[in-house]
């Protein structure tokens, strides 16, 4: 059972009023742009998306997608509007959006409890809101307000945060150079020229370190 306890916010009744959100999983159609794509190539982006995912990404929260389409096709369209670089690990298939939800918080390895999913159809939400509960679910329709609710607000902002998806996608190319590595772990780790530098800690330091204890699970 749910409850709108913010229009367009769907929370299960046993979850806490607030809690830090660490992922933004969005939807396509009607959601990120008016219309659908595989009915119309001429989408337009919906008024307020760019500046919601400029300011989630500078606030260190992660975005992925889940959407039922044509991959190719929308990666193409996501690239042609410059929003492809903000998306990790983009489920676009036919599958449930739990399903796909579930995939990113596999790949990006954080709880799934921290994660928010933005769709405009009633039945979508209701359909993760069922699969898992712990996902806070969104209306597409209240795209413009979605950076001003308290669990998009992380206590603290630091250089990481501002980093945090490019630390992520950095990560994706060393995964994948490892992959095509041959040799030992030790011998690939070499080829990376890591520093490792011991410090004082500064204020920074600390509020990256209790960042830490917050996000980690």
């Amino acid at each position: 059972m749910t409850q709108e306890q913010t229009p367009g916010v769907l929370i299960a009744e046993t979850q806490p009023a607030t809690k830090s959100i660490k992922c933004v999983v969005w939807d396509l159609d009607n959601t990120i742009w008016n219309g659908i794509l595989l009915e119309d190539e001429h989408v337009v982006i919906r008024p307020g998306v760019v500046e919601a995912l400029e300011t989630l990404d500078r606030r260190g929260i992660l975005l992925s997608i889940a959407s039922r389409n044509d991959h190719e096709t929308a990666m193409r369209k996501l690239e042609e509007f410059g929003l492809k670089k903000y998306f990790l690990y983009p489920q676009i298939n036919w599958n449930p959006k739990s399903s796909s939800i579930r995939a990113v918080a596999k790949s990006l390895n954080i709880g799934i409890d921290t994660f928010a999913f933005v769709d405009d159809q009633p039945f979508e939400r209701e359909e993760v809101n069922f699969a898992i509960p712990e996902v806070l679910c969104i209306d597409a329709q209240n795209v413009s307000e979605i950076c001003d609710l308290p669990e998009m607000m992380p206590r603290f902002i630091t250089d990481d945060s501002h980093r945090r998806r490019q630390m992520y996608l950095s990560d994706i190319e060393r995964n994948n150079v490892e992959k095509e590595f041959e040799g030992s772990n030790e011998e690939f780790l070499a080829t990376l020229e890591m520093k490792f530098t011991i410090a004082r800690a500064q204020e920074d330091d600390l509020r990256r370190a209790e960042e830490l204890t917050v996000r980690t699970h």
